[in-house]
């Protein structure tokens, strides 16, 4: 079993539990510098739904392992922000267009578990294929550490929204 799984369903829920909570007025407030609550949750969206295809499609082709992959643990952490923040890539930027707070909600919540039953059930070689992401080469596996950590870091630029 995919040793990622749990923290994907505990980031989900870390999530889910925080952003219900808020008033609608907290949801969309926006920060003095950086992303509102909604952004942050629209930035979720768009990444699990990429990484997940990206994964999915190098597994859907040849390819080779990296030669010297990074340790599980250096993932999670770079995934989680240790070190330098870094910029999200364009591709990834929210738009505001995600819709409401209960449909995002949903969107995140098919895809984490859509990124969960494939990571649970593929035969497909994820410790053998590589994805390039921000924060490294990572194997298909550790695609997956990484999908969580980043909800983690998320969440917490989140909550400090509030707190400013």
């Amino acid at each position: 079993m995919n040793k990622w799984i749990e923290p994907l369903r505990e980031s989900l829920a870390n999530v889910k539990e925080f952003v219900g909570s808020l008033t609608d007025d907290e949801f969309v407030r926006p920060p003095a510098q950086g992303w509102s609550v909604r952004d942050n949750l629209e930035h979720l969206i768009l990444v699990e739904g990429r990484v997940l295809r990206g994964i999915q499609f190098v597994c859907s082709r040849p390819g080779a392992p990296p030669a010297e992959p990074l340790p599980d643990e250096t993932v999670w952490d770079r995934a989680l922000g240790a070190g330098r923040p870094a910029p999200a890539p364009e591709s990834v930027l929210p738009t505001g267009s995600g819709g409401s707070r209960v449909e995002m909600l949903a969107k995140l919540s098919r895809l984490r578990q859509e990124s969960i039953e494939y990571a649970s059930s593929t035969t497909d070689p994820l410790r053998e294929r590589t994805v390039r992401m921000p924060v490294g080469e990572l194997n298909g596996e550790q695609c997956f550490g990484m999908l969580a950590a980043h909800m983690e870091r998320h969440l917490r630029q989140m909550r400090a929204v509030l707190d400013a």
